[in-house]
């Protein structure tokens, strides 16, 4: 009897081991999808600033040109 004790609160105790890391588990991969969004946004934001990089160094060389002329 007493060892079906401990086997049964052994039992308790790994369920509520499972319980925590799947609750783990969860978070994290809730972390990555957040991660996951960031990352698209600041790739986003990139791609912006290296479009705004390609109209300025476009409008330098209009200037250049315009500078030559004078």
């Amino acid at each position: 009897t007493s060892n079906i004790k401990h086997q049964t609160s052994n039992i308790k105790h790994q369920a509520s081991s499972i319980k925590h890391q799947t609750s783990n588990i969860k978070h994290q991969t809730s972390n990555i999808k957040h991660q996951a969004s960031s990352i698209k946004h600041q790739t986003s934001s990139i791609k912006h600033q290296i479009s705004n990089i390609k109209h300025q160094t476009s409008n330098i060389k209009h200037q250049t040109s315009n500078i030559s002329l004078i």
